[in-house]
């Protein structure tokens, strides 16, 4: 006969329960470590994701933008080159008056007269008895 362990009953017990604790760890943990995998596949899912469309605006502002300096700077030479305007344009308004003899000899003597009539009137001196003016008017005020 071999000697086996020596186990009471109470001990098989915990044994049996023991290694069915450390089976239900090891499904545990495997369980975890799927879901730990699953999870670091959609994150690095999402974040590839995110970095595309990022990436694929980036690119297309720059695109957008090397486009419209390339439009810019095509328009900015046209400018340049076109700055001088080979007609010319219209004539300023100095330019476009015409001078007659006759209406700058009749301007000529309006203002003369004119000046004339300033320096004589300057001259007249004229006494007004604005009492006289003062009562006439309220006389007159008061008819209406």
């Amino acid at each position: 006969m071999v000697p086996g362990p020596r186990f009471h009953a109470g001990q098989l017990q915990t044994t049996k329960q023991t290694k069915k604790r450390l089976v239900a760890k090891r499904r545990d943990s495997q369980e975890s470590t799927n879901k730990n995998e699953r999870n670091t596949v959609g994150d690095f899912g999402r974040r590839l994701a995110a970095t595309a469309v990022y990436y694929s605006f980036s690119y297309s502002i720059q695109d957008s933008t090397r486009v419209s300096r390339a439009k810019l700077h095509i328009l900015s030479t046209e400018l340049a080159t076109l700055a001088v305007d080979p007609l010319g344009g219209p004539l300023p308004a100095s330019a476009r008056i015409t001078h007659s003899d006759f209406t700058s000899l009749l301007k000529a003597r309006w203002n003369n007269d004119i000046e004339g009539l300033f320096t004589r009137a300057r001259d007249v001196r004229v006494d007004v008895p604005w009492g006289k003016v003062w009562e006439q008017y309220n006389n007159f005020s008061g008819v209406l």
